[in-house]
């Protein structure tokens, strides 16, 4: 990869502004190097970095009346019964490593910062994605090679066909993983917008949430 490109986006929250610094590499201009599941994935990551996330433009029940249709936060859904499992996941060390314990609301781009500098799966943190009723930003996204290399998904001929080579993880950093009770709700909700953004196959994807302590694997709503 090449890079780090990264563009800043504001969402108002109550009375207060929250900022979204959404970070990945400039190979998202590079298109023609990727193909099938990574180019879906490129184009839309260059397409949401240089256009944003679409607005909504309610249709009007009257000349004087609109809906308000303003997304919902992912984070503000209700509780969902999803299956979940604790694993070993290798951005467990490089938290304890970023020490952000003591850090009060820098403890994400502490935790984020030190795995894009360190982590050589993780491609981008901070990612919009979006639907017509939900809004949300990725915390970092990992994509994990199945038996070759991230630099050999070109078009180059002679190369070894694999019909998916990647797999994709959404991961949700919370400070305090194992107290969560909606983390894997949410995690859900990003998978599956995620997939509805990037064309890329739900079954591909993988949902995980962790601390530096404890990593867990989403499953299916039960």
């Amino acid at each position: 990869m090449s890079n780090t490109i990264c563009r800043v986006f504001t969402k108002q929250r109550g009375e207060y502004e929250q900022k979204y610094q959404f970070t990945t590499y400039s190979d998202i201009f590079s298109l023609d190097k990727f193909e099938g599941d990574m180019n879906f994935l490129m184009h839309y990551l260059r397409d949401v970095f240089i256009d944003g996330i679409k607005q909504q433009h309610p249709p009007k029940i009257s000349s004087e009346v609109a809906l308000d249709f303003n997304r919902k936060s992912v984070s503000q859904g209700p509780r969902l019964q999803v299956a979940v499992e604790e694993i070993k996941h290798p951005l467990v060390a490089l938290a304890e490593e970023a020490n952000y314990r003591g850090n009060g609301n820098q403890q994400h781009p502490i935790v984020q910062r030190h795995a894009f500098a360190n982590d050589p799966d993780m491609l981008a943190y901070e990612i919009p994605v979006y639907d017509d009723e939900w809004e949300g930003h990725i915390d970092i996204l990992r994509v994990v090679k199945q038996g070759i290399n991230l630099d050999e998904c070109g078009k180059a001929e002679g190369k070894s066909k694999i019909e998916h080579p990647f797999r994709f993880e959404i991961v949700d950093f919370k400070p305090e993983a194992h107290k969560e009770t909606k983390a894997a709700s949410q995690v859900w909700r990003y998978c599956n917008l995620f997939a509805q953004c990037t064309k890329i196959p739900l079954e591909l994807i993988d949902g995980i949430y962790y601390d530096d302590r404890h990593a867990y694997q989403i499953g299916n709503l039960t």
